[in-house]
């Protein structure tokens, strides 16, 4: 047996240096011209499906050789429309002979390029968590990306990339995201999003996740976790608050208090509080079922 497991390593190990060989050699169009076959395309697809195991269509298939080493998909798209969906005109897959050897199977990875996500959840509980995925990893730069959720609408789009990974186990998903100029719309509301995020299966940490809204900037940093009632610990700053009479309720607050429970230390800079300036306030904020409540509040306003 043991003999007979060291053949198959050998075999693949092989393998994968006469491929390398063959591509350094000058072997690229030889290779891309049989991976634009019909049969060979079609087993690619049936491949991908079968690993994923959702729906997959793919255009053409061409050779990849980038970081990492695999093959280019273009015109693809994979998922289920009904759930959560993805286009683009290319993606890759990423092969790797380890995981062959490790657990049978050639994926590695799956790296999107500025596709289109449509994501539709209508899970009672608000269990919006991340689903799980068959690959070790899963890449995607520049999204668009829809969320379809009991009858409302977020979008995301702009220049971001995002990284999940399976966690040690692999019953969970980790990821980083890194928001450089991206806008999240929420019905009818426009917000701009930077910074990093870091997630661990439902909960998701930032050190320094800025929201702005018109001349209002949230800064938090902390951990948020996902459910029926969110749940936040950690700092909050706002940054260019305005209250007057006859205002309006910020769209950004009420979707970031609502159902919220929590507690963070609290600070407003640049506030404007019925056309008095203030300069910073400090205090202790809780939150219970979305309700802000302010402790050992104090103010400071211009000299």
């Amino acid at each position: 047996m043991f003999l007979k497991g060291m053949t198959r390593v050998a075999r693949i190990v092989f393998f994968a240096i006469f491929l390398y060989w063959y591509i350094i050699s000058g072997g690229v169009d030889l290779i891309n011209t049989a991976l634009s076959t019909e049969p060979i395309k079609n087993a690619v697809t049936e491949h991908v499906r079968a690993t994923l195991k959702t729906d997959v269509s793919v255009e053409r298939v061409t050779l990849f050789i980038g970081l990492g080493f695999g093959v280019n998909l273009r015109n693809v798209t994979v998922g289920d429309r009904e759930k959560i969906y993805a286009s683009a005109e290319m993606a890759a897959i990423l092969l790797s002979p380890w995981r062959r050897i490790r657990a049978g199977k050639w994926l590695a990875g799956l790296r999107f390029y500025r596709p289109k996500i449509v994501v539709r959840s209508d899970m009672p509980g608000g269990d919006g968590g991340i689903p799980m995925f068959s690959l070790p990893f899963v890449d995607i730069y520049d999204p668009e990306v829809d969320v379809h959720y009991r009858g409302e609408k977020f979008s995301l789009k702009g220049d971001m990339s995002i990284f999940l990974r399976q966690n040690r186990t692999g019953d969970a998903i980790e990821g980083e995201l890194e928001f450089n100029d991206v806008v999240f719309s929420y019905n009818d509301a426009e917000v701009g999003i930077r910074g990093p995020v870091l997630i661990r299966g439902r909960h998701v940490v930032s050190s320094g996740l800025a929201i702005s809204s018109g001349q209002l900037t949230v800064t938090a940093a902390g951990c948020y976790t996902i459910g029926t009632r969110p749940v936040f610990h950690g700092f909050v700053e706002l940054d260019g608050f305005r209250l007057a009479r006859g205002s309006g309720k910020s769209p950004i607050l009420n979707a970031i208090l609502r159902n919220l429970d929590g507690g963070a230390d609290f600070r407003i800079r640049n506030m404007m509080l019925y056309g008095i300036p203030v300069r910073t306030v400090t205090a202790r904020a809780t939150a219970r079922e979305g309700v802000l409540n302010l402790q050992d509040l104090k103010a400071t306003g211009d000299n």
